[in-house]
């Protein structure tokens, strides 16, 4: 296999790893914070507390980037990328149905690449466990598929052979990267219940 730049970037509290090749466009820093203006969080408590839904979920597709619209009709609106997850599994909250869509800032549209460094791309088939919130803008690929984005940044983990491979949240990193899927749900769940 090439070797390849293992780049992490982040976004609206949705993580990843992506390898891509050394050849970049011109990237704009949207911003750290998620789509609500909010900090990222430090523990699984605030995060979970923070989260009306709960998932695991695999991607499925990825749809091309899009400008959202703005309140200000001349300025250029930030970019946007969609995704369909299958839902694996509901932790916590209401079960949306068997897929959900992720708008998640940040893609490339013509000549124009923008990355949200709280938010790193989602892969299709890779598998997360997802800390959301219902987001419903004017515009977005699939209306008959519920929307949701992440309810704090840097919260969301990626799952790799059944276990925690990534979070960049350090307090999380610090503490559940590398243990099973079924003991980062136990943790979470534990969390739910002490509120």
């Amino acid at each position: 296999m090439k070797r390849h730049a293992l780049v992490i970037m982040l976004s609206m509290g949705l993580i990843g790893i992506v390898l891509r090749s050394e050849a970049l466009t011109t990237q704009v820093q949207v911003g750290s914070r998620g789509p609500d203006g909010a900090a990222p969080l430090g523990t699984l408590k605030e995060i979970c507390d923070r989260s009306p839904l709960i998932i695991e979920a695999t991607v499925q597709s990825e749809f091309p980037a899009f400008e959202a619209q703005t309140s200000n009709s001349t300025a250029r609106g930030p970019l946007v990328t969609d995704y369909v997850l299958n839902v694996n599994r509901v932790i916590k909250g209401l079960d949306p149905g068997k897929q959900i869509v992720i708008g998640q800032l940040g893609g490339t549209l013509g000549g124009r690449k923008e990355v949200n460094d709280s938010e790193m791309p989602m892969a299709i088939g890779l598998r997360y466990i997802l800390f959301l919130k219902t987001y419903a803008p004017k515009t977005w690929v699939l209306r008959e598929i519920p929307r949701f984005t992440g309810a704090a940044p840097s919260a969301s983990i990626l799952l790799v052979d059944n276990s925690v491979r990534l979070t960049l949240n350090s307090r999380l990193r610090s503490l559940y990267e590398g243990v099973s899927v079924s003991q980062m749900v136990s943790a979470i769940q534990e969390q739910i219940a002490s509120h």
